[in-house]
């Protein structure tokens, strides 16, 4: 299963750089779409994006991950040589990844996971000093993601979406999931009908395969919430949905919420000052081997771009969450990357018109959790 959600995040990446090289409706388009025609009826593809077209092809099973001889000879007929570069790298990462699936599963030893994927292999040496008594266990588990991404047919955060697959479904073989047909139209009712879905795959037998769970979420709000197509769906109702007394399978292992949308209609204003190099830290205390009764909301940590009553700007997006964790995911817990984030977006980034931007947490993780 992990290897197969590793090609599908390959083939994926694949299409969508192939999609991004080519600017819509230009001679390039234009000379793929004309190609495509030869094996899809024109209907099909006629004014449609790249993406469209590409799964037009794959339903008529000419296209998939590793089956890439009709796009190669797409690409070449059109005269489109760079795209076959793309795809023979594709090709050469789909070899490794088959290959890598047929090593020696994942090993333990002193209650530190030891995974290996075509993309990041980890050792327990990249944690210096982990200790597995304040950190969230992973036990040889993947990770889970569901991202919801209310604005999918603007480009950056179609941009942002990108970002998030390679590196939690590539670098970190996290499961994805989402709507199939993005979360931009859906109304309040199949917003629930779906995160009612994915709460029964984590309460299920399936969702033991999990050590965590990552919600995102991308797209306008105020201050009741989450804006959908008929309303909306306020964050704290979401976080409650999916607190330990309704997913009580999933009872001790972290659910992580990033909201990327406005919270009102303010801007933010920034004010001078001089930065202290104060630190400090705080122990947290677990006795191992000892059962106890969880809260309700433990375990549960909810990022917001913004805090309460203020716009949120699309720049940066979830793409300089993704720049943290690529850099510091070896060696920092995600709430040390998040303060960075934060330090950051405080700091260093402003609108054009100089407001500013403060996400902020509300959370209630009892370890630390390594991605």
């Amino acid at each position: 299963m992990a290897c197969d959600q590793r090609l599908k995040n390959i083939h994926q990446k694949l299409l969508m750089d192939i999609s991004d090289y080519v600017t819509p409706n230009g001679p390039v388009h234009e000379s793929i779409t004309t190609m495509i025609k030869v094996h899809v009826p024109p209907g099909k593809v006629e004014g449609k994006s790249l993406i469209k077209q590409f799964e037009e092809l794959a339903r008529k099973g000419k296209l998939k991950p590793g089956k890439y001889d009709i796009l190669e000879e797409i690409c070449r007929r059109s005269g489109n040589e760079d795209l076959v570069d793309l795809i023979n790298n594709a090709k050469e990462e789909i070899n490794k990844v088959q290959t890598t699936s047929q090593e020696p599963g994942p090993s333990t030893s002193n209650n530190i996971v030891v995974t290996s994927t075509n993309y990041n292999k980890r050792s327990a040496q990249d944690i210096v000093g982990l200790d597995m008594d304040k950190y969230y266990p992973k036990g040889g588990k993947r990770g889970l993601m569901l991202i919801l991404n209310f604005i999918s047919k603007q480009k950056e955060p179609d941009d942002d979406i990108r970002y998030l697959k390679q590196f939690f479904g590539g670098t970190l073989d996290y499961s994805i999931y989402e709507p199939i047909n993005g979360a931009d139209n859906l109304t309040t009712e199949q917003l629930n009908d779906y995160l009612n879905e994915v709460k029964a795959i984590m309460n299920a037998d399936s969702g033991q395969q999990y050590h965590s769970f990552f919600c995102v979420i991308l797209g306008h709000g105020n201050e009741h919430g989450i804006v959908t197509r008929d309303g909306y769906k306020d964050p704290e109702t979401i976080r409650k949905e999916f607190s330990n007394q309704y997913i009580q399978a999933f009872c001790g292992r972290p659910k992580i919420f990033l909201i990327r949308a406005c919270r009102g209609k303010e801007n933010q204003m920034g004010f001078g000052t001089t930065l202290g190099a104060e630190t400090g830290t705080i122990e947290q205390l677990h006795k191992p081997n000892l059962m106890v009764h969880l809260p309700t909301d433990a375990d549960t940590l909810l990022e917001f771009s913004t805090t309460p009553g203020y716009i949120s700007y699309r720049h940066p997006g979830i793409r300089e969450y993704v720049r943290v964790f690529e850099q510091n995911y070896r060696n920092e817990h995600l709430e040390e990357m998040l303060i960075t984030i934060r330090y950051n977006i405080a700091t260093k980034l402003e609108s054009a018109e100089g407001y500013k931007e403060m996400p902020c947490v509300w959370t209630t993780l009892t370890r630390r959790l390594m991605l």
